[in-house]
């Protein structure tokens, strides 16, 4: 089986102290699950310079698609 790969970045703002719930990944993932895709995993694409925390990411999302025989 097949699978089609989704990127959607996600800033997460904020740091250490503050509150990053704001950043609506829940939102974004139950919206692609409506529409058959899974959270696969994250990845990192910004680092804060002076504590290492992330502060972009990727939301890494997939879903089986048909093979064209």
């Amino acid at each position: 089986m097949m699978y089609q790969d989704e990127y959607v970045s996600l800033y997460r703002g904020g740091g250490f102290w503050i509150n990053n719930a704001e950043c609506k990944h829940r939102k974004i993932i139950d919206r692609y699950a409506a529409q058959r895709w899974r959270y696969a995993g994250c990845l990192p694409i910004k680092l804060s310079g002076d504590s290492g925390l992330m502060k972009e990411a990727d939301l890494v999302l997939g879903r089986p698609v048909e093979d064209e025989k």
